[in-house]
């Protein structure tokens, strides 16, 4: 073990670390955003797959971008400790949406046949996947660690890096999505791999910022010989290109991990010598849920909401046209200038002593995310047959999504540390995002029933998205009212809920 120097001050002072962290953080996003916006449209028009085939082969890479957290945790803290791994996942990053351009150039040259630029383009997504599995959770872990345990400026710290990483999600889709349909594919995917190679230069000029407080230990590690890591991290993304292709084996391995973490959470809690700890993590459970019907339901924004809005939407703001990816922004948006005010009004809630539990926020969340779907369903049957919808519909139906999100998202996270004891916190966490990673996974499931003939009109895109939004929107509904169940079942001893413990 090895004392660290004392970070330099910045601005207020916080720590000048998290300004290399979140910079880092803004153009991981902006890159994984962006192409993300029109991931969809192009999986369609350059590979011929069927609304279907796309949306399961979107879902299933979101959904391994979330799985392989759990492997950069793991290197993190058996091995590398949290900055290598960033940095590495940082050039895997890179080098994906870099092969994604070179596979759009080959193609459109004829030097390369389809099958094998689907099999580099499954190579491509792949490397994007391990490498964010690598960053996401060692920034999250290395900004707690910027600052002393009992430092109240941590909170802000985080604070700051949630507005940086919504601004760099908010430029994405408007900077990559435009590109991608206005000048072609390539030079979206470009734009994605540029922002990561600005956010890789941001991180190794900073490098040595990004230390943790004074008084923290820096693990040395285990000493397994590096290439037997990055053997297993090459392995990883060969095991994710062959699983962004085969989403029924992804779903079974993801609910088996999910089974088998779960299964070891409980036995530690039960061979505890603490007889509260298997109470506790019993109730953890009712939390997985929230998660998993979320994600089913929030990702319908990048798949059919994204495909609706480009078939039936009048997509044009203040005489500008904006393309379907680009409207992605908006939710960036609205959580930037939502997030204070919600904030702001738990705040004023908790001094008068009403604000609500999470598991309320929940089930107000998705009664917001139901009448999204809502408004969804009113729009596709408004105006005249075969006339596109006012762009109008598409942005209050992201407004209320959004105000679903802020309800639900945060607390998610900040119920977990509340729910277990610290020593089960980590594969707590873990559960927990493989639950957003299977919900991932699940929303393209749900996508892949909307029904659409081969020569479909606008009135037909109208008629059968507007059918299918009222799957989610029962969902959601369904789903608020289990919250409320599961707020009663999660209540604590003396009758207070675990999660409005301060």
């Amino acid at each position: 073990m090895a004392l660290a120097s004392p970070p330099r001050v910045s601005v207020r002072g916080h720590p000048a670390g998290l300004a290399v962290l979140i910079s880092l953080k803004v153009w991981e996003l902006f890159s994984y955003q962006g192409m993300r916006a029109f991931l969809v449209f192009y999986l369609i028009e350059a590979f011929a797959l069927g609304d279907a085939q796309a949306a399961m082969m979107f879902g299933s890479y979101a959904a391994l971008v979330l799985a392989t957290s759990v492997l950069g945790g793991y290197c993190a803290d058996r091995w590398l400790g949290p900055k290598e791994p960033m940095g590495v996942g940082a050039i895997l990053i890179m080098a994906g949406h870099s092969t994604l351009a070179a596979e759009n150039a080959l193609t459109g040259l004829h030097l390369v046949n389809r099958p094998v630029a689907f099999q580099i383009f499954c190579l491509a997504l792949a490397l994007i996947a391990v490498g964010t599995g690598l960053l996401k959770p060692n920034v999250l872990t290395m900004i707690g660690r910027l600052y002393r345990a009992d430092d109240p400026k941590r909170e802000f710290g985080y604070y700051g890096y949630y507005v940086g990483v919504n601004i760099g999600s908010f430029l994405a889709p408007i900077v990559c999505g435009g590109l991608a349909s206005h000048f072609g594919w390539g030079w979206g995917f470009g734009a994605a791999a540029i922002g990561m190679a600005l956010g890789l230069i941001s991180f190794l000029l900073g490098r040595g910022l990004v230390r943790p407080a004074e008084g923290t230990l820096i693990a040395a590690g285990k000493s397994t010989p590096r290439a037997r890591i990055y053997l297993l991290v090459a392995a990883a993304v060969a095991v994710a290109a062959w699983l962004v292709q085969h989403g029924l084996a992804l779903g079974i391995l993801l609910a088996a991990t999910v089974a088998a973490g779960s299964g070891i959470l409980i036995m530690r809690a039960r061979s505890s010598e603490d007889p509260n700890d298997l109470p506790k993590v019993m109730r953890f459970f009712l939390l997985l849920p929230v998660p998993i019907f979320f994600e089913l339901l929030f990702e319908q924004l990048s798949i059919t909401v994204n495909l609706f809005s480009d078939r039936a939407v009048e997509r044009s703001l203040f005489g500008i046209p904006v393309t379907a990816p680009q409207l992605l922004s908006l939710n960036s948006l609205f959580v930037l200038a939502l997030l204070p005010l919600l904030g702001g009004l738990w705040a004023r809630l908790a001094r008068w002593g009403r604000e609500p539990t999470p598991f309320a926020k929940f089930a107000i969340g998705f009664v917001f995310v139901a009448l999204a779907f809502a408004i969804l369903i009113v729009a596709a049957g408004s105006g005249a047959s075969g006339a596109r919808i006012p762009l109008l519909w598409i942005v209050t139906a992201y407004l209320a999504m959004t105000l679903g999100e802020l309800c639900i998202a945060p607390s998610t996270f900040a119920m977990v540390g509340k729910m277990v004891p610290d020593r089960y916190a980590g594969v707590a966490m873990g559960l927990t995002l493989l639950s957003f990673s299977a919900g991932n996974f699940l929303a393209s499931v749900l996508a892949g029933t909307v029904v659409l003939p081969k020569a479909f009109s606008v009135q037909d895109a109208k008629l059968s998205y507007g059918a299918f939004f009222a799957a989610p929107m029962v969902i959601a509904l369904v789903f608020a009212a289990t919250c409320r169940l599961f707020g009663q079942l999660a209540q604590g001893s003396h009758g207070r809920s675990l999660g409005a413990r301060r």
